[in-house]
């Protein structure tokens, strides 16, 4: 891995990168981070600009701004966010290996074990549930965008 990648795997970025990354606003990082959706696991004391946050941090914040803009609401990306926590416990960072589904209503995830993508589950309505593939967010590949910026 080159050295600047190296750096930023292990150092982190500071919110105006992240922010960028993430392909949010300042505002909306700072109110998904001081209502737990969201952390900067790497340092939270420094003030909004100062965090520090790392590969794993600035992946969420990007799916979850891709969320929002595919038409989820806030509640149900929170809900989709602790349905995955409450479902892959043992994975420490989910969003590296799932896609995501939506219609703007629910949001979906492709189950690991599914062929072609067949199985869905939901993670903000009832489980099984179908949507139109109206929005694939393709996590795995947003934290390799994240990680080689």
């Amino acid at each position: 891995m080159p050295r600047a990648r190296t750096e930023i795997a292990e150092r982190g970025v500071r919110g105006p990168v992240a922010w960028k990354l993430a392909g949010c606003s300042q505002r909306q990082a700072d109110y998904w981070r001081r209502t737990g959706l969201v952390h900067a696991s790497l340092s939270e004391s420094a003030g909004i600009a100062g965090c520090v946050y790392s590969v794993r941090d600035v992946t969420e914040l990007r799916t979850i701004a891709t969320l929002r803009a595919g038409g989820v609401s806030l509640p149900r990306a929170r809900k989709a966010m602790s349905t995955i926590a409450k479902h892959w416990p043992e994975i420490e960072a989910p969003f590296a290996s799932m896609t995501l589904v939506t219609d703007g209503a629910d949001v979906l995830t492709v189950l690991p074990d599914s062929k072609a993508g067949e199985l869905l589950m939901s993670l903000t309505l009832a489980p099984g549930q179908l949507a139109a593939r109206a929005l694939v967010i393709r996590v795995s590949a947003i934290a390799a965008e994240v990680r080689e910026a």
